[in-house]
């Protein structure tokens, strides 16, 4: 969070901030797809640090100093994009009035790194974000919860079980010794709030990014 501290002057850490973004989202997008379906999986993979990144990198690639309307933050996501960065045009003129045409094209290239880490950083944030959303209905989907029942049961013996690795349940094999009463629907209520905890924070993070506000979703995703 300290290094992608949103803030729209460039400085030469800027390329190392874009780096971390980038490794951190990649990280996150292989830990979303690769993360077993588990009773905690959801939590323990929820990657609440990506919508911090994303607006953070917004904030660089649409230069956001608060005086750009609509219109213009998108054009210059678009132009910082392609290579067109109005800052660092600008300095390339004004340095070259100064006989140091090899500094500012040196400047130049560093700067465009920065730029094509971030638009690449905001990409795979924006991509582990969906895919871990469309992994948490998915999960959820595996688990027939709504339906069940739990009931106080009394085990008058030792029973024979068997563990399922997927939902990481214990299964009882051998129901004869065991008595339950007192059932009431099972209301889970820890899974659908991480649910709608992660939904809430996407409709959010898209929100911000349709509007191309990256304070935006740094304050509401904080």
């Amino acid at each position: 969070m300290l290094i992608l501290y949103p803030t729209p002057k460039w400085n030469k850490f800027g390329p190392i901030a874009a780096l971390w973004s980038l490794l951190s989202g990649t990280l996150f997008l292989c830990r979303v797809i690769v993360a077993t379906p588990g009773r905690m999986s959801i939590a323990s993979n929820m990657p609440f640090s990506l919508p911090l990144g994303i607006g953070s990198n917004i904030i660089k690639l649409t230069l956001e100093y608060g005086d750009k309307g609509f219109i213009q933050r998108w054009k210059t996501l678009f132009q910082v994009i392609l290579g067109k960065n109005p800052e660092y045009m600008h300095s390339t003129m004004s340095e070259y009035t100064h006989s140091t045409m090899n500094i500012s094209n040196s400047l130049r290239k560093y700067r465009r790194a920065d730029d094509l880490l971030r638009s690449l950083a905001l990409f795979v944030d924006l991509l582990a974000m969906t895919i871990g959303l469309i992994r948490v209905y998915r999960w959820w989907d595996l688990f027939d919860v709504i339906g069940d029942d739990m009931c106080f049961t009394t085990f008058t013996k030792n029973i024979d079980t068997s563990y399922e690795r997927i939902t990481c349940g214990i299964i009882i094999t051998d129901w004869s010794s065991v008595t339950y009463n007192i059932c009431v629907p099972f209301e889970p209520a820890v899974g659908w709030f991480l649910i709608i905890v992660y939904t809430a924070a996407f409709l959010v993070l898209l929100v911000g990014l349709i509007a191309m506000r990256g304070y935006f979703i740094w304050g509401m995703n904080s």
